[in-house]
């Protein structure tokens, strides 16, 4: 989708990922400036606001859980009675990011009666050892990023 202003000779380009049911990318084109201004979607994550605290930390352990010691592509799927629901939780291979952090893509499926919906995101170990969304409350690990969105 492209939309232009005439009075700022600007276009923008919007990617839309029909799996996602959401925006991924925004291009902005400006006459004024020499190189396109980009913004991506990294990560999302299934909102949790809702759930009790327990239902939260079941899936914050199962996450970690997967992004620590599952092989790449290998489905985890996590349950909880409480909430009716069930999260397929799929990380890609293991790779050192360019500040030399370990990072795994993660694909997460939550699927609620009979309704699916798709969060993809990126998991990145800190230097103080925890697990961290990227993109999702910079500085904290899976657990606040889960328990606060």
């Amino acid at each position: 989708m492209t939309a232009e202003d005439s009075s700022s000779k600007q276009t923008r380009l919007w990617y839309y990922a029909p799996r996602l049911r959401h925006y991924v990318r925004l291009v902005d084109f400006d006459e004024t400036s020499t190189a396109p201004r980009q913004i991506d979607l990294i990560a999302m994550q299934p909102t949790g606001l809702a759930w009790p605290p327990i239902v939260r930390d079941g899936l914050v352990n199962a996450l970690e859980h997967a992004v620590e010691s599952a092989d790449a592509g290998e489905p985890m799927v996590w349950e909880s009675s409480a909430i009716q629901a069930k999260i397929t939780i799929r990380p890609t291979d293991r790779y050192l990011d360019y500040n030399g952090m370990r990072c795994r893509r993660i694909l997460q499926v939550l699927s609620k009666s009979g309704s699916h919906k798709t969060y993809p995101g990126l998991a990145c170990r800190t230097p103080q050892g925890e697990w961290q969304v990227v993109g999702l409350h910079e500085g904290s690990s899976l657990m606040s990023a889960v328990a606060h969105r």
